[in-house]
């Protein structure tokens, strides 16, 4: 017992023995709880196949076989000559790519935001074709377009010059680069473009009230204040080029040009195969585009070096060209004629013809729609891809919106602790190149007992891993302009949390729901890096069945079959517009990721 000093005059006061406080346990709340369940989903859809691709890197034997560590296969590809030629033509082929990708959208977005050149409505509707014309068939066009002996501009020069050495070769570096950078036109046109429609434009208009010419204000004003947004455009355009799968495989290995997504394909496809010196190269390719993203999260990390000040009162004028109107004019309608319109063009008329052949007066006379009425009709392939498309594509647009919206709720509304390891790990497969993502993918089924390896799960499973981060953006916008009143006068009715969910805050952000959930359907009709890998005999996606058509020297078919996805493909992305931003500006704004689209911690 202790006895307690008492003040003068008063008696001392007994006081008990202190006695030791019970441990109070964790008792997590139904969002922590609800935090961790949509964690752990997440993890194994991102975390857990990149873990499986680490390991096998260093393992002597192919997933699911039982042998011991080794480093041969990091020291065999570090080793030899081969790796750092791969290296460089991917570091050459992104850089080059993405310059004049930089320089085309730059210009053509110049054109029609702040001049009064014609032509400006005609080519913002042309620069869009790029959304909806899967990549796989506009590599193809202008592989025909470049051939040596029956390509379209080589047989063009050679009537023209007579000269009969062919100038332009589809099938190298430089090939690869100008279809890449016409490929990837749209992106940068659209980030520069709403950059440019945004900016103050007080600082333009003091330099020309002192006297400075329109080239002065252009190179002294306007190019400085943009600096950092062209900086990380640039920046994604040469992460999306190091990405990119079908111009490095349509064109580059016939070539003989190496690249890192060409390496990790070979390795896996080539007889042996040899998916351990797979994973180590694909290792190395991951390396190289996480560079390229940390560069990216390093110009972007402020907000406010993205200057693009916005409101009613900011409306910058347009500037006359004067006699250099129609000039600029029919000079930015030629890009997007040669760039984006030709291949095009190309595709159509191969799948008018009963083989492929150079325009010629022998060739109008042999137009016919067999090639149609045999992909629709006729080719019991083209339905079961299509069958396959649907249900995989469907499936996981589903589930990808689904952990979306459930996602951005927590990290706008909730006030878990886990909102930024849920923010990380969702936006992470943004980084991930598809060739990699899919050998994750594949390695880690098969080393694991769920039978679904060459079905249409396990394509399901990395359409949805791929393109989470994309459904996660669009959700997540229309989760903050939400306001709470409606969610908590449910909550103070006595509504539960799933019933509020689903009657109130489901119907308010359905337009985002629905903009994800077309943009993740339209990406799985157009990619083929990720399904390649994982797709097994009877489970073609469409892009695989085109690249298989390619591959047999059926352009005919491929073409009519090319010609029909792109209605399917312009239609969803016309139902898009009606519903939200288009195709290219969810994708444009799933990068420019700031600062005011993370959770407040």
């Amino acid at each position: 017992m202790r006895t307690g000093i008492a003040p003068f005059g008063q008696t001392p006061r007994r006081t008990s023995p202190a006695r030791p406080r019970p441990r109070r346990l964790w008792r997590p709340d139904g969002q922590t709880l609800g935090a961790l369940a949509l964690l752990a989903a997440l993890a194994y859809l991102v975390v857990v196949p990149l873990a499986t691709i680490v390991w096998g890197s260093v393992r002597t034997t192919p997933p699911g076989g039982d042998g011991g560590f080794t480093l041969d296969n990091l020291t065999t590809i570090l080793g030899g000559d081969g790796v750092w030629s791969s290296l460089h033509n991917t570091g050459l082929f992104a850089t080059a790519s993405t310059v004049i990708a930089m320089v085309l959208g730059a210009y053509l977005a110049w054109v029609t935001e702040r001049t009064d050149a014609p032509f400006r409505r005609a080519i913002y509707v042309f620069v869009m074709v790029p959304i909806v014309v899967p990549g796989i068939l506009t590599t193809i066009a202008w592989a025909l377009v470049l051939h040596e002996e029956i390509g379209l501009a080589n047989v063009a020069v050679s009537t023209v010059t007579g000269n009969e050495v062919a100038p332009f070769d589809g099938y190298s570096l430089g090939g690869m680069i100008w279809a890449d950078a016409t490929d990837s036109i749209t992106l940068p046109f659209l980030l520069i473009a709403a950059a440019l429609r945004n900016m103050d434009p007080s600082l333009e208009e003091a330099s020309r009230a002192a006297g400075a010419s329109e080239a002065t204000t252009l190179r002294r004003i306007t190019l400085p204040v943009m600096r950092p947004a062209l900086a990380a455009t640039a920046l994604i355009v040469f992460i999306k080029t190091v990405d990119s799968f079908e111009v490095p495989t349509v064109l580059g290995l016939p070539g003989g040009v190496r690249v890192l997504a060409t390496d990790v394909y070979v390795a896996t496809r080539r007889f042996p195969a040899d998916p351990n010196l797979g994973a180590a190269y694909a290792l190395l390719y991951l390396g190289v585009a996480l560079v390229g993203l940390w560069a990216y999260h390093r110009v972007t990390r402020g907000a406010g070096r993205f200057v693009t000040i916005g409101g009613r009162g900011y409306r910058p004028a347009r500037i006359a060209l004067g006699s250099h109107r129609h000039r600029h004019g029919l000079a930015a309608l030629t890009i997007v004629g040669v760039a984006v319109i030709l291949p095009f063009l190309v595709v159509v008329y191969a799948s008018l013809l009963p083989y492929y052949a150079p325009p010629s007066a022998g060739t109008w006379g042999q137009l016919t729609l067999d090639n149609y009425r045999y992909v629709l009709f006729e080719a019991p392939a083209v339905g079961r891809a299509v069958r396959n498309n649907l249900v995989a594509g469907l499936g996981a647009s589903v589930v990808a919106v689904t952990l979306a919206a459930l996602t951005s709720w927590v990290l706008v509304r909730g006030r878990s602790r886990l909102r930024g390891w849920l923010d990380a790990i969702a936006f992470a497969p943004i980084a991930l190149p598809g060739i990699v993502l899919g050998l994750a993918v594949m390695w880690f089924y098969l080393t694991v007992p769920v039978p679904i390896y060459a079905s249409l799960w396990i394509i399901g499973v990395a359409y949805v891993t791929a393109y989470l981060p994309y459904a996660l953006r669009a959700t997540h916008a229309s989760m903050s302009q939400l306001d709470r009143e409606l969610e908590e006068s449910s909550a103070v009715a006595g509504a539960r949390w799933g019933y509020t969910f689903w009657r109130i805050t489901v119907p308010l952000i359905s337009s985002g729901l629905v903009v994800g959930f077309i943009y993740v359907f339209s990406r799985t009709l157009k990619t083929l890096s990720l399904p390649v890998l994982l797709a097994g005999p009877g489970n073609e996606v469409l892009p695989v069945l085109i690249y298989d058509l390619y591959e047999s020297g059926r352009y005919p078919e491929l073409n009519a079959l090319g010609v029909l996805m792109f209605v399917v493909l312009a239609v969803t992305g016309l139902a898009l517009t009606r519903i939200g931003p288009g195709l290219g500006e969810v994708e444009s704004r799933s990068w420019l990721r700031s600062s005011a689209t993370r959770p407040n911690r």
